[in-house]
């Protein structure tokens, strides 16, 4: 019986905030701190490029954390539960285009997704 993956694990290197040191976290130790069954994994080998060809769209990655959270729910990836293709709305890209022009310093691409669904979300409420 084949399980079925819905993680994908990015094992490498993360500085420790509690003692400040350069660790690696392997692939079992990753699925062990976010607490996902490792047989539901799909395991991504650093340095090679990750292509996700033939792999589900929606399998959730997990990384190294730096602050030794691995709740689920406090990973950005996973505490969003929507999925938007974002293709399929010219005017939320020139949006969300637009909003990232007028931010007065650099904004992560974390901070981008989330504004991008903030909006998607504003405008699915106004229909």
């Amino acid at each position: 019986m084949t399980t079925k993956k819905r993680y994908v694990l990015h094992p490498g290197w993360v500085w420790s905030r509690t003692d400040g040191d350069r660790h690696f976290i392997p692939a079992a130790v990753l699925a062990r701190l976010y607490k996902v069954p490792l047989r539901e994994c799909v395991v991504h080998r650093p340095g090679d490029v990750f292509t996700g060809v033939g792999l589900p769209k929606n399998l959730v990655h997990l990384y190294p954390r730096y602050d030794g959270d691995y709740t689920l729910e406090k990973n950005p990836v996973t505490s969003k539960k929507i999925r938007v293709d974002f293709r399929l709305n010219p005017n939320l890209l020139q949006r969300i285009d637009r909003w990232r022009r007028e931010q007065p310093t650099k904004v992560t691409r974390t901070a981008v997704v989330e504004k991008a669904i903030e909006m998607f979300l504003e405008t699915y409420e106004k229909e």
